[in-house]
């Protein structure tokens, strides 16, 4: 909401919620004249150009459909899209058939750390990339989709998963009173176009952690929420002479821009895409690709921790996320 705010160009004009509480406080927080109960009737009396769908993963797809029948044209999404490939497809095809301009929440493409980091790998600071390990806590859907976005972001395409889960696959009902499976953490593996292998440890922790290390033929870099972004060269080990460790360098030194990092916003690109027709870097195709390889790895879950090639071929697994 404060980037809509900010926005020359764009007037909130209402909200929705089923919660009277929280309909009452968004009206007064943001000083929005009109509020709704039910969704449908904002779409119908309000006729917005512009929605954010941040209702939980179960009921995106639906309240997507509705949007676009009602003429909205640029929505921003919350992540994950939805909660089986069957209703990101439908999203997917929707967006296009209607040219409607999409914009999904994975942040992190618009930082301009994470864009270094990517700008740093095509330098070849760190030489061939040969692997990525992320680690984050639990949630294959709600927080894995981050994880995977900003892989493929760093390192290009996924063409394979294989994973355990952290705990027994638990049979449970979404918020649509559905029977889903629930979104687990896990460990795993990842193949990538380019050759080079990922690792997740995904597993249930007591605390909340999201960081990437990417390994290369001559180098490292480390970067994550609580950490900077680090890239590390061969040096002289400390502790012997005969070979070389990995040291922290000054990579605006070593490796100056090629060009100034602008980074967008969701706002931008949803003007851009209603003004100009450009599709966002972060649209409904990159979501897509995230909860494809998020899904690829519950999939693997059923067939015994097997490799699942990518893109998926009828896997029908529901997953019950927030």
């Amino acid at each position: 909401m404060g980037h809509y705010r900010k926005s020359r160009k764009i007037v909130v004009v209402a909200g929705a919620d089923t919660d009277r509480e929280r309909r009452e406080d968004f009206k007064r927080r943001w000083r929005v004249k009109h509020v709704y109960r039910d969704y449908r009737e904002l779409l119908a009396l309000e006729r917005p150009d512009i929605v954010s769908l941040t209702a939980y993963a179960p009921q995106r797809h639906i309240m997507f459909k509705h949007c676009v029948e009602a003429g909205v044209k640029a929505i921003w999404l919350e992540k994950a899209i939805a909660t089986s490939l069957r209703g990101a497809r439908s999203m997917v095809r929707l967006a296009e058939k209607h040219g409607v301009t999409t914009v999904v929440n994975h942040p992190r493409r618009w930082s301009p750390k994470y864009i270094r980091a990517r700008e740093l790998i095509e330098l070849g600071a760190i030489g061939v990339p040969e692997a990525i390990v992320s680690t984050f806590s639990g949630n294959l859907i709600h927080t894995g989709t981050h994880a995977f976005d900003m892989m493929r972001f760093l390192l290009g395409e996924v063409v394979a998963v294989r994973g355990t889960p952290d705990c027994d696959l638990e049979l449970t009902h979404d918020s649509t009173g559905k029977h889903a499976v629930a979104d687990l953490g896990a460990s795993g593996s990842l193949r990538f176009a380019n050759g080079a292998i990922g690792t997740i440890n995904a597993r249930a922790k007591d605390y909340f952690v999201f960081e990437f290390e990417i390994l290369g033929s001559a180098g490292a870099i480390r970067i994550g929420n609580s950490t900077p972004l680090t890239l590390q060269k061969p040096a002289p080990a400390p502790y012997a002479s005969h070979f070389e460790d990995l040291a922290t360098l000054d990579h605006a030194t070593a490796y100056p821009r090629r060009r100034r990092i602008r980074p967008g916003s969701a706002v931008s690109d949803l003007l851009s895409g209603l003004t100009r027709g450009v599709e966002s870097a972060n649209s409904i195709n990159q979501g897509f690709k995230a909860l494809e390889i998020a899904l690829g790895f519950h999939e693997s879950f059923r067939i015994g921790g097997e490799w699942v090639p990518l893109p998926l071929v009828g896997a029908s697994v529901k997953i019950d996320s927030r």
